[in-house]
């Protein structure tokens, strides 16, 4: 009996435990927005936009758990909340350690916080120091590491231009994981708040789906896309003044969404 208990616990957690852990991630996600609106709005506002970008998108795939994404939402979530720099700074640099794939979009983010060129060259250049230096001491100690170089190489990238521009197309149209089909409910928010800032952002998706459809996988095999998704909740200022937008004027704009 003790022993179909002990290989019962050994199967729970190693196969499901996991998975209970990210999907506690998004939920913690969900509660943070919802608390960040709160702190500006009403309940039922802050519950409805934080609902609508959770449940109203590919996001809602993370909550199921099979993603590793949750973790790196979070992490997205925390950073956008964040008041100080130095805490974005360390959400920043755990993200790229985890995901190194972020950091372009990472580094113009910090254009939308502040527009001190030489402020941001320098936010620059120590996450590339620190990551670099923390990349180093975690191969020191641990040598059997495999270099981030040697697991990008064996990904096999694909650089057949046809190949990354077909995977372009499908990143942004497809009816499957298309950000604009899956995201359709907060891209309409999105362009009802687009503010300057949303430029950088924009800029910095652009950059991040290249990368991505560099491989057949680009789409992470989830809904929405599961490397594009951890970034939505960056683009929360717009959601919230788009919304904001549409409550106001749904007298006037109701007819023509209809």
């Amino acid at each position: 009996i003790l022993n179909f208990f002990w290989d019962f616990f050994k199967i729970f957690f190693s196969q499901y435990f996991a998975g209970y852990i990210l999907t506690f991630y998004s939920f913690l996600s969900y509660l943070l927005v919802y608390l960040y609106l709160r702190k500006y709005n009403s309940f039922y506002y802050s519950f409805l936009l934080s609902s609508i970008i959770f449940f109203g998108s590919g996001l809602i795939s993370f909550f199921t758990g099979s993603y590793i994404e949750s973790l790196i939402l979070l992490l997205f979530v925390l950073r956008v909340i964040s008041q100080e720099l130095k805490l974005k700074i360390f959400f920043d640099l755990i993200i790229i350690l985890i995901k190194p794939y972020y950091f372009v979009y990472i580094a113009l983010l910090h254009f939308c916080d502040s527009k001190s060129f030489i402020k941001n060259i320098k936010i620059f250049f120590f996450l590339v120091l620190s990551f670099i230096l923390v990349k180093f001491i975690i191969t020191y100690n641990f040598p059997s590491q495999q270099s981030y170089l040697d697991l990008l190489k064996s990904f096999n990238p694909n650089l057949d231009l046809v190949s990354i521009l077909n995977n372009l197309y499908k990143f942004y149209f497809s009816y499957g994981v298309g950000i604009l089909f899956s995201s359709s409910i907060i891209i309409i928010l999105f362009i009802f708040g687009y503010n300057k800032e949303s430029k950088y952002k924009i800029v910095g998706l652009i950059f991040l789906s290249i990368f991505l459809c560099l491989w057949e996988g680009f789409h992470g095999y989830a809904p929405g896309g599961r490397y594009f998704l951890p970034i939505v909740v960056t683009f929360l200022t717009e959601f919230s003044s788009g919304f904001n937008y549409l409550l106001k004027n749904l007298d006037k704009i109701k007819f023509r969404f209809i």
